[in-house]
């Protein structure tokens, strides 16, 4: 599968007591350039507003020294990511931030879309009934990517229970007393076409299929590559 690159490693503001600091930036692949051309091409279709419920974002490592870092992971969410239509259909990157992080060393960063629906009990997640108005939409629905369009001049809102994975291997430093922030990969580009690059109507039950599956494999992205020493 598509690997997250790492692009950046960077200080972020503090944000008080003992946490720790990295900045994992990551981008799609070249295949981005291909499908945004279908896309740009599909006048049937524009994309207003793109927004993806992050359930999890986690940390694994053997580092983490703290009470809430159960057995080295660090799990925290849930997050909103919320996108324009043209952030979205060319494969943009939008920041998570985790805030308390203990300071370590870590070996695998990942983000998780699964829906509100789900019992999520991990450390310093929030409670169903604390979550702000802008989860209403996610815990009515059951929904973890909400996007909202026009096809053919009609107004849409296509919404999926799509659950997808993102990660990728560190090692990774988190230094003392800043945030980390983990890039999300999303594009939008290849959701609403078929295999010919003919468009999908958003509208039509024959087309949710076709749609639910573009959108998790677009989304899944999980890094495979080996950076343990070899001896």
């Amino acid at each position: 599968m598509r690997a997250l690159l790492l692009t950046s490693l960077f200080a972020l503001a503090a944000c008080g007591g003992s946490t720790g600091s990295v900045s994992l930036a990551a981008r799609a692949t070249d295949a981005t350039t291909a499908l945004l051309t279908q896309t740009q091409a599909n006048a049937d279709l524009s994309l207003g507003r793109v927004r993806l419920l992050i359930a999890e974002a986690e940390l694994h490592g053997g580092g983490c020294r703290a009470s809430f870092c159960a057995r080295g992971r660090v799990e925290q969410g849930p997050f909103i990511a919320t996108l324009t239509g043209e952030q979205a259909a060319s494969g943009a990157t939008t920041d998570v931030l985790m805030a308390d992080v203990p300071a370590g060393r870590y070996h695998e960063a990942e983000l998780e879309l699964e829906s509100l629906h789900r019992d999520h009990r991990g450390c310093h997640h929030r409670a169903p009934d604390t979550l702000g108005a802008e989860f209403a939409d996610f815990q009515k629905t059951g929904a973890t990517v909400i996007v909202d369009g026009a096809f053919q001049g009609q107004a849409f809102t296509w919404s999926g229970a799509i659950d997808a994975e993102q990660e990728t291997k560190g090692p990774i430093t988190v230094e003392a007393g800043k945030s980390v922030s983990l890039g999300l990969v999303v594009d939008a580009a290849s959701w609403f076409v078929d295999a010919s690059g003919a468009p999908l109507d958003p509208r039509s039950a024959e087309s949710q299929a076709v749609i639910a599956a573009n959108v998790k494999k677009s989304l899944s992205i999980e890094d495979d590559t080996d950076r343990r020493p070899r001896h």
